[in-house]
């Protein structure tokens, strides 16, 4: 699959970034629900979170300009069971930035699941 993302670039994120990924989260949860209750100390606890890998299991989607405009990671969340977060800003929805998060989301997910038994049913939950 290829996606092109005209002046975006993908890349992991760092603990600098998250302020603007709180940020990010909020105006979706804003243009989805009308009210965001996620705060910048979940982010970072969740980034600290045993297991998880901010280099490996998280990407954000940047501009030029340097604002975050995607988000994406994945965590193991039960025995057998893979959670994944994923936010496009409301300005910048259309433009493939979702393919390529999901994208990444799936083919982590993948790797992750290698550990768990051939015979077990995984489940990957949005």
């Amino acid at each position: 699959m290829i996606v092109r993302l005209h002046n975006l670039a993908a890349r992991p994120p760092a603990l600098s970034d998250l302020e603007a990924v709180t940020e990010l989260i909020v105006a979706c949860e804003r243009a989805d629900a009308g009210i965001a209750v996620v705060s910048e100390e979940e982010i970072e606890n969740c980034w600290h979170a045993p297991g998880f890998m901010l280099r490996t299991d998280a990407w954000v989607i940047v501009t030029k300009k340097g604002q975050i405009v995607g988000y994406a990671d994945v965590r193991k969340s039960g025995e057998y069971q893979l959670t994944s977060l994923l936010r496009v800003h409301p300005d910048y929805l259309g433009r493939g930035i979702g393919t390529l998060l999901v994208w990444l989301t799936e083919e982590r997910a993948r790797e992750m699941m290698r550990v768990f038994p051939v015979e077990q049913p995984v489940t990957l939950i949005n």
